[in-house]
């Protein structure tokens, strides 16, 4: 998939990282780690649904620290 413009299923990515499952959302990040670049137009909500994901919550762990080794590595 690399090289290719899959710039249409940009807002699909962001839901997929929103999801409640662990699993949708990890693949929701490895997914916008390959595909988003700095012109991509839902960097915005890529940045906010990280920093929503990093805080903790009354319902666990915060769960995107754990989904965001495929950027760090």
């Amino acid at each position: 998939m690399l090289g290719y413009d899959i710039s249409w299923a940009a807002f699909n990515i962001i839901e997929v990282m929103s999801a409640s499952k662990f699993t949708f959302k990890r693949i929701g990040y490895l997914a916008a780690s390959q595909c988003f670049h700095e012109g991509t137009d839902v960097i915005m909500l890529t940045t906010n649904q990280i920093a929503v994901g990093t805080y903790p919550s009354h319902t666990g762990p915060p769960i995107s620290c754990v989904t965001l080794s495929p950027w760090c590595f």
